[in-house]
């Protein structure tokens, strides 16, 4: 018998922390139904330990992807939640803050019109003695 009524149990094989992590993602009450499907080995590198991420939206819900290691698992999600809001679900989960804000643009250099044309002990912009012409 399944853990919770809205995770669907159908295979024998799941990646370990997979099914721990789905029964806390039932508890959401936008979550109708979780169905994890194909377990396959990654091509790549292995990564560092459990990650989840959503990927592609069905026909109700979304695709995620469970990674751990060099295993893959999909994940169908069956819920109204919009891809933000399952994201930031998923990453309260998971333990992983949430995006900081994007950097305020870079300053650049101020010209001499934004703070008049007079520089301290009188002298103008340019009258310095290497800008002086021969």
């Amino acid at each position: 018998m399944s853990p919770t009524p809205k995770l669907v149990l159908t295979h024998s094989s799941y990646l370990a922390p997979l099914l721990p992590f789905l029964s806390r993602l039932s508890l959401h009450p936008s979550v109708s139904r979780l169905v994890p499907a194909r377990l396959a080995r990654s091509r790549g590198r292995p990564r560092g330990g459990f990650a989840v991420r959503v990927t592609v939206p069905t026909g109700k819900g979304w695709k995620m992807i469970a990674r751990d290691g060099t295993s893959v698992q999909e994940v169908f999600v069956v819920t109204t939640l919009s891809e933000a809001a399952l994201r930031s679900a998923v990453n309260a989960l998971l333990g992983v803050a949430p995006p900081a804000a994007p950097l305020p643009p870079p300053r650049t250099r101020m010209s001499p019109g934004e703070f008049g044309r007079s520089l301290p002990g009188g002298k103008e912009w340019g009258e310095e003695p290497w800008n002086k012409p021969r």
